[in-house]
C-alpha cells in the first residue's frame, strides 16, 4: 500500500506551518492510520500489470531475436 504523496506532503506541511501537529505523528506510518482515505491500494497492481508487461515485451524481444539468427 502506498500513501497519495501529495496528500501527504499537503496535509504535513499545513500542520508543521500551523504548528498543530508533532514531528512523531507526521511520520508516514502513524499518519496513515487516520487518513486512510489517502492510501493507495491499487498501486500495487499497477505495479504487478507494468512488470507482466515489461516480461511480455522482453520475451517479444528474445522470439524476434532468436527469429533473426536463424535466417
Amino acid at each position: 500500500m502506498e500513501l497519495d504523496v501529495v496528500m501527504y506532503l499537503e496535509n504535513i506541511i499545513t500542520h508543521r506551518l500551523h504548528g498543530t501537529a508533532k514531528l512523531i505523528g507526521l511520520l508516514p506510518d502513524r499518519w496513515r492510520a487516520h487518513h486512510l482515505e489517502a492510501v493507495r491500494e491499487y498501486r500495487e497492481q499497477d505495479r504487478r500489470d507494468k512488470v507482466d508487461v515489461a516480461s511480455d515485451q522482453a520475451a517479444k524481444q528474445r522470439a524476434r531475436s532468436e527469429l533473426c539468427k536463424k535466417k
